[in-house]
């Protein structure tokens, strides 16, 4: 006889909201969430840094339901619980999606492949019911499942087997859908694709927010106003943006350190994003492997340091620097020639200005690069930044500005680049107020 898949699933399990919530995560109080992902289980570490969960793996329908009518919940519900007992934003992901489906699933008529995604659906919806977030249909335009045609296949709108599914999951789950998909940030033609099915959802009040991923092969191509551009597009339609499946993959921490330096502030700042979700933190289990920023033996790489200081939150005694980060030569630019002082003794310094971002109200300036020239080690140094008109910085990193505001603003190191052997470099980076300002000059010593 078939199994019952809902009451399968509302057995086992009584959740309960807790009424208190014990946070230390680096964006406690931001008004949105940084979250990141679970396997399994959620690791020990989690909460020292994350105030959001998302199973990686474990939600997918092909991860629960790879035998027909046998069920495995125990990664999700680890994450699931995790969530609430921490009283933070649980994400399912996810319902729909190509990639990942049971392999029994192709094998059926159409009538009986919608009849198992509508219980599959029913039954997620039952064993979780508060689910902040779902995923409902991951990845449309670039990986549809095989079983498209008996949700509707294209139809008359083209996409009415993403409209079908997403009123299987307004009728069975609770909580807010999402749409999601990659490639988004960096291709504006692709933000206009992701607009007309988003539209067409929106009009039938089928979709409550829009996720873009931010995969390392999306971020790194597109300059930090192209990210800002197609983030905008998205929020003119009045849906907020869940930044999702964010990673920086490269074994060079300054390289890391630097993307996440340009780009991050990005997402995190624009005012139609209210949650950014990173996957994947520890090393040897994230997607991609040289995307961790947690060492095995506890130890921060710089990327992971930078966050802190972005978020304001200092560092546990336990935490410090991963491997020594490989050196990064100072390299021209389209930009005005570095400025250099020396203090003798073998010690030179220089400051070449990098590019800067600028929409008129606002700029940003990406890798300025402090460079050791001389033959000996230094250990510490300041730069002064000079602006043709008043500007005042709203936010810096790689650098501890001593002032706000004026036609010069002047900062030092932070703690993980401030020594500088012979020939390496640090990079820096500043978000300001008003735009039209050139290329800034850069001095250093």
């Amino acid at each position: 006889m078939k199994k019952n898949k809902i009451m399968e699933t509302l057995l086992p399990f009584a959740f309960v909201l807790p009424a208190s919530v014990a946070t230390a995560q680096l964006a406690e109080g931001q008004g949105k969430f940084l979250g990141n992902i679970s396997q399994n289980s959620v690791p020990s570490s989690f909460g020292a840094y994350w105030n959001q969960v998302t199973p990686e793996n474990a939600g997918k329908w092909g991860s629960v339901e790879s035998s027909r009518d046998s069920m495995n919940w125990s990664g999700l519900d680890a994450a699931y619980q995790y969530a609430l007992d921490n009283g933070i934003p649980f994400k399912q992901h996810t319902l729909v999606w190509g990639n990942q489906e049971p392999g029994w699933i192709g094998g059926l008529t159409q009538q009986e492949q919608l009849s198992e995604v509508t219980e599959w659906i029913q039954a997620a919806g039952a064993r979780y019911p508060q689910t902040d977030l779902w995923d409902v249909v991951n990845e449309p335009l670039h990986d549809p499942p095989s079983y498209a045609e008996a949700l509707g296949g294209s139809g008359e709108t083209g996409w009415d087997w993403v409209i079908t599914a997403f009123e299987l999951a307004r009728q069975n789950v609770s909580g807010q859908l999402l749409i999601n998909e990659y490639g988004i940030v960096n291709d504006g033609n692709l933000t206009g694709e992701y607009l007309e099915i988003i539209q067409l959802l929106q009009s039938r009040g089928l979709i409550d927010g829009i996720g873009v991923q931010a995969h390392t092969f999306n971020v790194v191509p597109a300059s930090a106003g192209l990210i800002r551009q197609n983030l905008d597009r998205l929020a003119a339609t009045g849906l907020p943006i869940y930044v999702s499946e964010l990673d920086i993959n490269s074994a060079d921490d300054q390289a890391q350190l630097q993307q996440y330096q340009e780009k991050f502030p990005v997402f995190w700042e624009h005012p139609g994003v209210v949650g950014v979700t990173l996957w994947g933190y520890l090393e040897g289990i994230t997607w991609q492997s040289d995307a961790w920023l947690v060492a095995n033996n506890g130890s921060e790489r710089p990327a992971m340091q930078w966050l802190r200081e972005y978020f304001g939150v200092s560092s546990s005694s336990s935490s410090s620097s991963s491997s020594s980060s490989s050196s990064s030569s100072s390299s021209s630019s389209s930009s005005s020639s570095s400025s250099s002082s020396s203090s003798g003794g073998g010690v030179a310094i220089s400051c070449t200005p990098g590019t800067v971002d600028d929409w008129g109200s606002g700029f940003v300036l990406n890798n300025y690069t402090v460079t050791n020239e001389g033959s000996s080690p230094i250990n510490g140094w300041t730069v002064q930044i000079g602006f043709d008109q008043m500007v005042t910085s709203t936010n810096a990193w790689g650098l501890v500005l001593d002032n706000q505001s004026g036609t010069h603003l002047s900062g030092s190191n932070v703690s993980y680049n401030g020594v500088l052997q012979p020939g390496q470099s640090a990079v820096f980076g500043m978000q300001g107020e008003p735009g039209g300002v050139g290329t800034p000059s850069c001095t250093a010593e």
